[in-house]
């Protein structure tokens, strides 16, 4: 399993991989996946960047020219939730966060499974030590992103579980009855188990959460399924 948190730009730092060179060949080939092959040509019209509250924002894959913008705005540091899928424009990610002073985080978390408890324990400890405002992005800015917007918003804004529901929303781009939608699944779980209890969303991932019932129980939809996978082509 991978580590759900990297920080992605800590170069000569120990215990961080430093940001790799990249040769013309390399920029070239990044570049061409990241408008051809990452969908970063729809990117273009439309990024899907939505507010989630003062502190925070949401959208889909940043080019460089994205996170110049971003650094205009006030951001002070990225959360790239694509941290279990290698994919050629990271580096152009990392190089750009270097050049505008941006922090960088690669996240772990999964579109199409249930995250692990550590995980989740780790991505909260996150967004109670980074800088704000921040910015999440996944490669669509639907499923991934929402998720962790919802998990900001419910341990670390205090928000109500459907309040938090309303980030993993057709809105967005999330179709809850595709794969994607046991990520909605968690936050049900917590809403049934921890919030009735008046636990809140911490205590409950680290004493209650069960992965494998929240797995169980749901049912993806297959037309639903099929327009995610195989028409959209969004990451697992």
């Amino acid at each position: 399993m991978d580590e759900v948190v990297d920080r992605a730009n800590g170069v000569g730092t120990k215990g961080f991989a430093p940001r790799p060179v990249l040769t013309l060949a390399d920029r070239v080939r990044a570049w061409f996946d990241l408008v051809f092959v990452d969908h970063g040509l729809l990117r273009l019209c439309y990024c899907n960047r939505h507010r989630v509250d003062q502190r925070l924002w949401r959208s889909a894959q940043p080019t460089p020219g994205d996170l110049r913008r971003e650094k205009r705005r006030g951001i002070r540091t990225v959360l790239c939730v694509r941290g279990g899928f290698p994919f050629r424009p990271w580096p152009l990610e990392q190089e750009a966060c270097e050049r505008f002073g941006l922090e960088l985080y690669k996240v772990g978390i999964r579109g199409r499974e249930a995250p692990y408890r550590n995980d989740l324990l780790a991505l909260i400890d996150l967004f109670s030590s980074i800088e704000y405002p921040a910015l999440v992005h996944c490669k669509s800015g639907a499923d991934r992103s929402g998720f962790v917007a919802a998990v900001y918003l419910m341990a670390i804004e205090g928000r109500r579980a459907d309040d938090a529901m309303r980030q993993l929303s057709l809105r967005f781009g999330h179709l809850r009855t595709s794969r994607a939608g046991i990520l909605g699944e968690v936050i049900k779980a917590y809403r049934a188990e921890g919030e009735a209890r008046g636990l809140d969303f911490r205590q409950w991932v680290a004493t209650c959460y069960d992965r494998d019932a929240v797995t169980a129980r749901f049912q993806p939809r297959p037309f639903p399924t099929a327009i995610v996978d195989q028409l959209l082509r969004r990451e697992g």
